[in-house]
């Protein structure tokens, strides 16, 4: 004859609640160690585009060193692009080169590589250019315009002084924006409904478009000009 003991019971509701509660917890930490994990993966893709383009230009410029790199050209010198990289040439001649790329997908970072075939994080760039003291190089409101320079060549000083100008007034057309749409983010449309109005000799690209990772660059389309950028505190920098 079976002997039933009171002291076989089932879990208790408390004890179940408990068992959820940490299986959730240890389903999110899975969760958000899995997310850093793919944003690694992410990141690495956009640093191996980058490697790639770089090593394309590279091919280019050693038999075109005065040229100029197109997606086109790098395409036809070995570079194929991933799918979901944002890339963008900043600066196509061989003295500034500077391509940006980053993976469409949330947290990733954006990576930028230069003429000697460094990769760092946008970000770590401009964190070291933190210790200049100012706007480094920021030309005063209106202190330089293109009308400024008639009749005279249009040198590469000159360029580098219209480019940080550009810099300057693409920025206060953002902050304009951004000052009643703080949650927003630019674009060059945007720009110019706020005031800004591209100049043809320079190439600016929108790198971050919102606060507080506001940043731009540009360069003019002068062999040799500078490239420089502008982060949200309005700090212009090469």
């Amino acid at each position: 004859m079976a002997i039933i003991r009171g002291k076989d019971k089932g879990f208790t509701l408390v004890e179940l609640l408990l068992a959820i509660i940490i299986f959730g917890l240890l389903a999110a930490i899975a969760m958000a160690q899995f997310s850093e994990l793919l944003r690694g993966t992410y990141n690495t893709v956009a640093m191996a585009d980058l490697r790639n383009a770089y090593i394309a230009s590279k091919a280019y410029f050693s038999h075109n060193p005065n040229g100029a790199i197109t997606p086109s050209i790098l395409s036809a010198h070995g570079y194929r692009g991933t799918a979901k990289v944002n890339f963008t040439i900043v600066n196509n001649t061989l003295p500034g080169l500077l391509m940006i790329a980053s993976f469409s997908a949330p947290g990733c970072q954006t990576y930028l590589v230069n003429v000697d075939g460094t990769i760092i994080p946008l970000s770590q760039a401009f964190n070291e250019f933190a210790n200049l003291k100012g706007p480094s190089g920021s030309p005063p409101a209106g202190d330089i315009q293109p009308g400024n320079n008639a009749g005279r060549p249009f040198d590469l000083p000159g360029a580098n002084d219209l480019t940080k100008a550009e810099l300057q007034k693409a920025f206060e057309a953002s902050l304009a924006y951004l000052g009643f749409h703080p949650e927003g983010t630019v674009t060059k449309d945007i720009l110019q409904e706020y005031g800004y109005t591209p100049d043809p000799q320079v190439n600016l690209v929108i790198v971050e478009g919102s606060l507080p990772g506001l940043a731009m660059m540009a360069a003019a389309n002068v062999p040799g000009s500078q490239t420089y950028l502008i982060n949200f505190k309005g700090n212009i920098v090469p």
